[in-house]
C-alpha cells in the first residue's frame, strides 16, 4: 500500500505550470512597485536637499550682492565730487530696502 502527500500529480500539467508562472510574475510586479516605491522616497529626499541647497545659494548670492554694493556706495563716497561717476543721478536717489527672511 503506497500513500501520496504530494498536491501535484507526479508530472505537472500545463494548467499549473501556468499558474505558478503567473503567480512569479505577480510577485515579481509587487517586487518592482516595491522598488519604485523605495526609489520614488530617495529621489524625494534628494529633491529636498537639492531644494534646501539651492535657498543657501541664493541667500548667500544675495548676501554678496547686497555687501558689493554697500562697498561700491562707500567708494563712491570717496571720490572727489568733482569727478562725478556716470552713473549717479542728481535728481533721484537709487536705492534697495532688504527684508529679513
Amino acid at each position: 500500500m503506497s500513500i501520496s502527500f504530494s498536491w501535484f500529480p507526479s508530472r505537472p500539467t500545463s494548467k499549473h505550470i501556468d499558474q505558478i508562472n503567473t503567480i512569479k510574475s505577480k510577485m515579481k510586479q509587487n517586487d518592482n512597485l516595491l522598488e519604485l516605491g523605495s526609489d520614488f522616497r530617495k529621489k524625494n529626499t534628494d529633491l529636498e536637499k537639492i531644494a534646501n541647497l539651492e535657498a543657501k545659494r541664493d541667500k548667500t548670492v544675495l548676501q554678496i550682492l547686497i555687501q558689493a554694493a554697500k562697498l561700491h556706495k562707500e567708494y563712491q563716497a570717496t571720490i572727489s565730487p568733482v569727478e562725478p561717476h556716470p552713473h549717479d543721478s542728481d535728481t533721484r536717489e537709487q536705492g534697495i530696502e532688504v527684508f529679513k527672511i
